[in-house]
């Protein structure tokens, strides 16, 4: 790669309006990329460096898109100077001609050594000027790439392209820049680096860089998303008061108060997602099924969030919680969830469906008369597994939201299933350590730092076979 760039770069070319500002955010997970459905936005090159630790890594810039590719192709078919001069020779010729300046503009990085990945709209057929682009590329002897940015894949026009780009392309990939997933977009880094052989060792470093910056992500969150998970099923709001009379209304404010801070400790866990996974500008809408609509104290999240009755059976027995009057929630007829294990004589107790509450609400005298109301600590383990459910399906929902992805989902996530939680699929190992993590948080026998870095480390495995799937529905 040539030395005027310090680290690899890929100039993104390709006719107005094929998407090629889209696949520029998406690669360099940058949402402050401008796109637009009007062709021909895009005038100037514009750099896009991906940075690791405040130090650039690779470089992708979106280029204007062609404008006069039949001129251009006459030129080049003309010239009869180096061939490795040939990129340079039509910039110096044609820089201040009207009619091929957005062509020298789009060239203009390829001239300094970036790579070429070609982007073409693969929803169309192939058209005559698209091969005139391709024969342009082909002569400038870069190494280049096709991208085939497709909605979808079984489009009959997909086979035309891939036959028509193995005319003048190394290699060819398709790649949706609204929907590509992490392991996709190291997939495309993959096949740049196999194209030049001068490129597999600084895409190598670029591609191990992009991991272990996922990998520390990762960690990241399952730190926050662990000491969040403690914080919450350890709160407790208490208001003293010396007016009998006004015990209901404090039980009921508190109550409220109870859960505005509970949740607010899931949107500062849903705030640390968005920003260590890049999102900084676009807010974007959950999809229409998804369950992170109802609100945490819904009874809907407990019915498809959390373990399932066999489950919290178990987990009951395990940890010796949920007993008898410990699974109370607040008064007032407002209730967490569903479900409430009652302690057997075997210890590993038994799960049953109704409407008892779950968070205690007691009220304590003092001998100076006044009463202490207390609201907390929960002491059912369905709340913790219903909170770190829904912390893993807004995990998945951020990081499969491609940056160059500007409009609402509109897809149905798990569509017909009424289960959509990720935590009653734990393996036994890894339920067993936040079952093991809950009893001593809540119970606090003995200093717990231990058994939260257990279930950090537990935490990241599991984020991080999330983010390896393919193909995600969001």
């Amino acid at each position: 790669m040539n030395d005027q760039f310090s680290i690899p770069a890929f100039a993104i070319i390709g006719h107005p309006n094929e998407g090629k500002s889209t696949i520029v955010s998406t690669l360099a997970e940058n949402d402050r990329v401008r796109i637009s459905p009007i062709p021909g936005e895009t005038v100037e090159c514009m750099a896009f460096p991906v940075k690791i630790d405040d130090r650039g890594i690779i470089r992708f810039i979106d280029t204007p898109g062609f404008q006069n590719p039949r001129k251009a192709l006459a030129w080049f078919r003309k010239y009869a100077g180096n061939n490795e001069d040939i990129i340079n020779a039509f910039i110096r010729e044609n820089r201040s001609e009207n009619d091929l300046s957005d062509e020298c503009r789009l060239l203009e990085p390829v001239s300094k050594g970036a790579g070429i990945i070609y982007i073409v709209d693969g929803s169309r057929p192939v058209g005559k000027t698209d091969t005139i682009e391709m024969e342009i590329l082909r002569l400038t002897g870069q190494p280049r790439i096709a991208v085939i940015n497709s909605k979808d894949l079984n489009n009959e026009f997909i086979r035309d392209w891939k036959r028509e780009f193995l005319k003048y392309f190394n290699s060819v990939r398709i790649f949706n820049g609204h929907t590509a997933t992490y392991i996709e977009r190291i997939e495309l880094l993959d096949a740049l680096r196999a194209i030049f052989q001068d490129w597999e060792v600084p895409l190598s470093h670029v591609i191990d860089s992009f991991r272990q910056d996922w990998a520390n992500r990762n960690r990241a969150v399952a730190s926050a998303a662990v000491e969040m998970l403690v914080k919450a099923i350890t709160y407790k709001e208490t208001t003293e008061s010396s007016n009998d009379k006004e015990l209901s209304k404090l039980k009921s404010r508190q109550l409220e108060n109870y859960k505005n801070r509970i949740t607010a400790f899931e949107k500062e866990i849903c705030r640390t997602i968005k920003k260590r996974f890049r999102h900084n500008i676009f807010d974007y809408d959950l999809p229409p099924a998804s369950i992170l609509h109802a609100d945490l104290f819904d009874e809907e999240s407990i019915r498809v969030l959390g373990l399932k009755p066999n489950q919290i059976a178990i987990a009951g027995g395990v940890t010796g919680s949920m007993v008898g009057a410990a699974a109370d929630i607040a008064a007032h007829g407002i209730t967490f969830g569903l479900f409430t294990v009652i302690g057997g004589a075997s210890g590993a107790g038994y799960a049953y469906i109704n409407k008892n509450k779950m968070i205690r609400t007691r009220v304590a005298g003092f001998k100076i008369g006044k009463r202490k109301i207390s609201t907390g600590p929960c002491r059912n383990i369905q709340f913790m597994y219903v909170l770190l459910d829904r912390i893993l399906l807004y995990y998945s929902h951020v990081i499969n939201w491609a940056h160059g992805r500007r409009e609402p989902s509109n897809k149905v996530v798990n569509s017909g299933c009424s289960k959509q939680g990720m935590v009653s699929d734990f393996p036994d190992d890894a339920r067993k350590v936040f079952d093991t993590m809950f009893t001593i948080v809540t119970k606090n026998k003995k200093d717990s730092s231990e058994i939260e870095k257990k279930a950090v480390m537990t935490l990241e495995k599991i984020l991080t076979d999330i983010s390896h799937q393919k193909n995600q529905v969001i």
